[in-house]
């Protein structure tokens, strides 16, 4: 785990870790993965700006999803 934020509904959360994964996750069913998005490198920092959960990584680059596409 490298960082954890929590995205605009209060209930869900996007986590990074150091095999540049970022995982989606309700709060109400933690134990169940929403979601598994790749960064490629470690995820260093998370930061979410309304529908854009952007990721900045090991190899310098800052990739970004529109989270649209995962509502949950």
């Amino acid at each position: 785990l490298t960082d954890i934020i929590q995205l605009q509904n209060k209930n869900q959360y996007a986590v990074g870790d150091i095999e540049g994964e970022i995982r989606l996750f309700d709060r109400r069913s933690p134990m169940q993965q929403k979601f598994l998005l790749q960064a490629g490198n470690t995820v260093h920092k998370l930061w979410n700006e309304e529908n854009l959960l952007l990721a900045a990584c090991e190899d310098g680059c800052v990739r970004g999803w529109d989270l649209r596409k995962y509502q949950y």
